[in-house]
């Protein structure tokens, strides 16, 4: 019951109560760190960002949640950003934003 309150608390902070905006706004940004970031550090950003069996011996468990988010491509991450798009906002305007949070 008290993470729900804290999720509905944040929810209700977001412009319009809209958590599909957030998460296009996320995947945008991973987008842009990948594109941004220099090629001599890449493995940098494989190691904070992308799931794989080192990094989770590794204790990087946050790439669990990060990995849906990162692209290496313009067609995974358009694809990607039109399924949060829609399917989220099929899924808030069915059940909520709290229930999508």
């Amino acid at each position: 019951v008290f993470k729900r309150k804290r999720i509905l608390k944040f929810v209700d902070k977001l412009p319009g109560g809209d958590f599909v905006k957030l998460l296009v706004g996320v995947n945008v940004f991973f987008q842009l760190i990948y594109l941004t970031y220099p090629t001599s550090q890449i493995q940098t950003y494989q190691n904070n960002f992308t799931l794989n069996q080192r990094n989770l011996n590794e204790g990087r468990l946050h790439t669990l949640i990060t990995n849906q988010f990162s692209h290496h491509n313009y067609l995974s991450f358009a694809i990607d950003t039109l399924i949060i798009y829609f399917m989220g906002n099929s899924i808030q305007a069915t059940a909520g934003a709290a229930k999508l949070a």
